[in-house]
């Protein structure tokens, strides 16, 4: 599928492998891609990289398989997870009954991992029927010894294959755009009626100081000298993107939910020049700040405005044999799938290739939405010299 990568391969059950494995690949590799961000920031803690990484984002099928997993392993009416943001999994264990989720944070990662453990195996002794989905496979191990029931959240083939796709994008052969200037501008806004002690103050700073380096870093970015509560970062456009998953997912916000008492608003700015990124920014930044709580907003090079940037919900394909996930719909996927690549028409090939099933299948579904007025045709479209022009479809409500 990626004829012109070479792939060096390093596996391990113990994560903390991962910094020996860097050290190893660092001086013979483009560029290296972990299998998750928990692995990839203990690497990026640990080690002064010379090369670019990557990790796999864990959500997507991999969520859908683990979810699968654990529910038919066990009668389970609880879940305690970590690794995933609490936005992605929520849509889906909504269409799931009798199900609920209690989220343990890993925003200080790998360091902790006897913590994380104990915070899973409260959860396991506070609720009847509960089970444990987890990102790192330490933990995993762990509670499975302790009698735990436990599924290990890996990424799928489904899930590599798009990362590599961006993480492609994001090198050197990425198109112009991509290497745009990208400035941001992160303002910090204390709420707190009791002032903290300067020694509060200082612990408080340092770490806020650390979460915004980290983020900086998985952008590639260099970040600026902050003046006062105000911090500057610079990077390219192509790797905000690919960092922030095409401006669904701001990474900052969710390592920072266990900082009391501030928030946070980001400004970011795309433009040809330093001096035009920059004053995009301070735009973007006007708009986050008249908005109550935390927020982010984008000005682009034509200095439109993007935002509030917010998380949205993953597209999942493959529902089929999931009794589970039989309450989301396929034409509510469809309809995320026009979203996410900003299109007001499909046709049947398209349908075919969101579900992975054959263009026969496909015209069936769209048959079925056409008997219960959910779509309409609009109009054809001809893609080649040959053959029948392919028929384009609306959903009503966005056609009205």
């Amino acid at each position: 599928m990626f004829p012109s990568l070479t792939v060096e391969y390093r596996f391990s059950d113990n994560i903390f492998d991962a910094i020996t494995f860097t050290e190893e690949l660092e001086g013979s590799v483009d560029c290296i891609l972990f299998s998750s961000r928990a692995t990839y920031l203990l690497v990026k803690d640990c080690l002064s990289l010379t090369v670019d990484c990557y990790f796999i984002p864990l959500k997507g099928n991999g969520l859908y398989k683990a979810l699968f997993e654990l529910t038919t392993k066990a009668s389970i009416q609880h879940i305690s997870i970590d690794g995933v943001a609490e936005e992605y999994i929520n849509p889906i264990v909504e269409n799931i009954e009798d199900l609920s989720i209690i989220y343990v944070n890993i925003s200080s990662h790998v360091q902790q991992v006897e913590e994380l453990c104990q915070e899973h195996e409260k959860n396991y002794q506070a609720y009847k029927k509960l089970g444990v989905i987890t990102s790192l496979k330490l933990i995993a191990d762990n509670l499975l010894m302790a009698g735990v029931p436990v599924v290990w959240l890996q990424p799928t083939k489904e899930d590599v294959i798009v990362c590599l796709e961006r993480m492609l994008l994001s090198m050197t052969k990425r198109r112009e755009k991509d290497h745009q200037i990208v400035f941001g501008k992160i303002a910090l806004q204390s709420f707190s009626d009791n002032p903290p002690t300067n020694q509060e103050n200082l612990l408080q700073k340092y770490k806020i100081e650390k979460l915004i380096s980290r983020f900086v870093d998985e952008m590639n970015g260099l970040l600026l000298p902050n003046n006062g509560d105000e911090y500057l970062f610079i990077t390219h456009r192509g790797e905000f993107e690919r960092a922030t998953e095409g401006y669904k997912n701001i990474t900052l916000y969710s390592d920072m939910k266990n900082l009391q008492n501030f928030t946070l608003q980001i400004g970011i700015g795309f433009g040809w020049t330093t001096f035009l990124a920059y004053y995009h920014a301070e735009l973007a930044l006007a708009q986050a700040k008249q908005r109550k709580g935390n927020h982010s907003f984008i000005v682009n090079e034509e200095r439109a405005v993007i935002g509030p940037v917010e998380i949205a919900t993953p597209l999942i394909y493959k529902l089929e044999g999931e009794p589970h996930l039989a309450g989301v719909r396929k034409n509510e996927v469809m309809k995320a799938y026009l979203k996410k690549n900003r299109l007001t028409h499909f046709t049947a090939q398209e349908v075919a290739a969101t579900f992975n099933v054959t263009n026969r299948t496909a015209n069936r579904l769209i048959a079925s939405w056409l008997d219960t007025g959910l779509i309409e045709v609009k109009g054809t479209e001809k893609v080649e010299k040959r053959g029948r022009p392919r028929q384009r479809y609306v959903f009503k409500e966005v056609a009205e």
